[in-house]
């Protein structure tokens, strides 16, 4: 009787402990709304059913209270697993849950009341394994107090229903109270994980949601938009940012699979994927982009940088998106000006290099290689290389220049596979933030425009030069005009008093003569010596007469042939050559030529006078002659005094001379006789070294010859001239 009574009060208490348990659970859930705490409520008061009996005495077993004893620990095991598994599962929404939990209790209410063939202790046992088996991992992943708790209270239960079975009442009771004990401490040390910012799946749902608001405010806080997304792509949060940015709300974000949805390109999903799948592998990822397009199209740019980290007890990807749009507009505006540079640069006509601050190049363009160079031969290689030494000092002087943030220019030449080339440049530093890194250098081939320059100065020159002539023929034909009245004046009276100056100079020269010729031997030497005086004198001013009537006279030629060496050796023998001076006569026999032998003849004697002349102290005389262009050209040279520049400018004016005696109509009279021939008469001299005079006369003459025939009118000078 004892026994008995012992029995109900230890049910008894049992069924108030479990009363006053579910009643709390229930409280409980009534405040947070809460079905996880329904459901060990429905556990618990379920199991009580199987105790009411037991707090009577009854003397026979009822089959129903043997049913109930085997299914009532079904519901509380079933429990304890599906709520181990929800929080290893990491589920947000107890809803599935719960209604398993329902159908498990909904089955052992049927197989209390259908008295069928089937135990509960299959199910139990498997039950009992999985609670335990993944509360086990669950504690060595998560290390959280509650689910220690559930693992104790799911042992305890199961030495409850064991010891039941063996009729160890007390045992029993005290394994079933033990049991509830460690499930109220479930939910006490989950509430105090929520102080440990723990996020556990048993905590109070208000609790946690009150963590998961400060969790999100300081979420949002974050300036950079930032998801949440697990290693299936899964998007689990997202900062107010996001919304901003991408213009999708944020439920439209949540829960759903990032590649499902339109916020990337297909490319950047790729990306993303390739490397979430490195970063839940631990590996490191650096930052990177993708391209973004927002809810109403536009695209824009964003720099990824993503770490690993757990969320809510499951590995997930904390994934930060920095807006680099406007970056990256910057930067396809300078790449695209790069294209542009780059596309001048290599397309440009004149040559570019770029060398730094010690002269070395660094870069070039395809023009230069039209100069026969290659980039290898160019690139790496120092200004000093590629140009001659001359030019290495400019080279210095410009650097320091560049440096100093002047601008360069100037020429030089080199040598190419085109042979010797000039080159113009214009140089000019390269900056960056102020400061000089380097210098760039624009090359123009300018051979064409410098040979274009020199041919016009050329040209230039010479028009200068022709005018410059034209100027002086016209100041000269304007002074032979001018001598030229005074000449037709001196040749007009020469005509007239030729005669009566003659008569006299016949005159003296006979009475000379005569008394030479009646005194004879018997006068004495100074009387000699005064006749042969008058004598020459008497010469000199019939010379003097001629050569105003030759000068006076119009040319005309009388033509013959001859060959060089018979006019110059005619020539040479009217001539009185000291013995200190040595001629020597290089002409030859050929070719034979038609010149007037005589006028040739007296213009050679003219300059070989002139020649010995101009050699008082001895020397030498070469005479030579040379075939040209169907002209003979002799040349006259001696090794006398010269003649300066002032002198010969007037070489071939009529009456001028440098010699004390004399008209100076010489040169003047030898000039016109071979312009008659339609030759040429020129000398070159150089003071204390001698002269040579040229006199070129064509070997067949296409005209008779004569004045009239060859003269140009500004030079002719006919207009002195009177018939002979």
């Amino acid at each position: 009787m004892n026994g008995d009574l012992f029995s109900i009060l230890a049910w008894s208490l049992l069924v108030i402990f479990k009363g006053l348990l579910a009643a709390g659970l229930g409280y409980v859930y009534l405040r947070d709304g809460d079905k996880r705490k329904l459901m060990f409520m429905l556990a618990i008061f379920f199991t009580s059913l199987y105790y009411l009996p037991r707090m009577q005495t009854v003397g026979e077993s009822i089959w129903i209270v043997e049913r109930a004893s085997d299914w009532s620990s079904l519901p509380i095991v079933s429990a304890v697993f599906i709520t181990v598994l929800s929080s290893l599962l990491n589920l947000e929404n107890f809803d599935k849950p719960f209604k398993a939990f329902l159908f498990v209790l909904a089955a052992s209410l049927v197989m209390v009341v259908v008295p069928l063939p089937v135990t509960s202790m299959p199910f139990l046992y498997f039950g009992v394994i999985a609670a335990i088996t993944v509360s086990i991992y669950l504690y060595f992943k998560k290390r959280e107090t509650s689910v220690l708790m559930l693992f104790l209270s799911t042992c305890c239960f199961m030495v409850s229903a064991l010891v039941k079975m063996n009729g160890i009442v007390e045992l029993a009771v005290f394994a079933e109270i033990v049991a509830n004990m460690f499930l109220v401490l479930v939910f006490v040390t989950a509430k105090e994980s929520i102080k440990e910012d723990v996020g556990s799946f048993l905590a109070l749902k208000k609790e946690l949601e009150r963590e998961k608001e400060k969790f999100q405010t300081l979420f949002n806080l974050l300036a950079d938009p930032v998801a949440i997304v697990n290693p299936q792509g899964k998007i689990l949060e997202v900062t107010e940012r996001v919304e901003e940015i991408t213009g999708y709300e944020k439920k439209e974000l949540l829960g759903k699979n990032f590649l499902k949805t339109n916020i990337l390109t297909a490319k950047s999903k790729a990306i993303v994927i390739k490397n979430l799948a490195k970063q839940m592998m631990v590996m490191h990822i650096a930052p990177y982009e993708i391209e973004v397009v927002t809810k109403d199209g536009q695209k824009g740019f964003a720099e990824v940088n993503a770490v690993k980290i757990e969320y809510e007890g499951n590995p997930a990807a904390l994934i930060v998106f920095r807006d680099i749009t406007e970056r990256k507009k910057l930067q396809q505006a300078l790449e695209e000006s790069e294209e542009k540079y780059r596309a001048l640069f290599e397309n440009s006509p004149d040559g570019i290099i770029i060398f730094d601050l010690k002269g070395n190049i660094t870069e070039c363009n395809n023009t230069m290689l039209e100069y026969g160079f290659k980039k290898e031969d160019i690139i790496g290689k120092n200004l000093t290389d590629l140009l001659p030494r001359k030019y290495w000092a400019l080279i210095s002087k410009d650097l320091l220049n560049l440096e100093g943030g002047e601008l360069t220019h100037g020429e030089f030449e080199f040598e190419t596979n085109r042979g010797i080339i000039c080159v113009e440049y214009n140089s000019s530093p390269i900056t960056r933030e102020g400061k000089t890194i380097g210098f760039q250098s624009i090359l123009r081939d300018a051979t064409e425009r410098k040979q274009l320059e020199e041919k016009l100065e050329e040209y230039s020159q010479q028009l200068e030069a022709l005018v410059e002539k034209r100027t002086r023929q016209l100041k000269e034909t304007q002074n032979q005009l001018l001598k030229s009245e005074r000449l037709a004046a001196i040749g007009e009276l020469a005509s007239m008093i030729s005669h009566d100056l003659r008569n006299p100079l016949t005159g003296i020269a006979g009475a000379t003569y005569y008394l030479k010729t009646k005194l004879g031997s018997e006068t004495n030497q100074k009387t000699m010596e005064m006749l042969e005086f008058i004598e020459k004198d008497i010469e000199y001013l019939n010379n003097t007469i001629n050569d105003l009537l030759d000068y006076s006279r119009e040319i005309r030629l009388e033509l013959a042939e001859a060959t060089p060496k018979s006019i110059t050796e005619r020539a040479l023998s009217l001539v009185k050559v000291p013995e200190n001076i040595q001629v020597s006569d290089l002409t030859q026999d050929e070719p034979k030529i038609k010149v007037d032998v005589e006028k040739i003849k007296r213009v050679f004697v003219n300059i070989i006078q002139n020649a010995v002349d101009a050699m008082p102290k001895g020397g030498e005389l070469t005479i030579t002659h040379s075939e040209l262009a169907g002209s003979l050209e002799f040349a006259f040279t001696d090794t006398g005094v010269g003649m300066p520049k002032e002198v010969m400018e007037k070489l071939w004016t009529p009456l001028f001379s440098t010699k004390a005696k004399g008209m100076g109509l010489g040169l003047a009279i030898c000039k016109r006789i071979v312009e008659a021939h339609r030759g040429n008469i020129s000398v070159e001299s150089i003071v204390g070294k001698g002269s040579t005079f040229i006199v070129t006369i064509p070997i067949e003459p296409k005209l008779k010859g004569g004045e009239k025939e060859w003269l140009k009118p500004s030079e002719s000078l006919l207009s002195t001239t009177t018939k002979a």
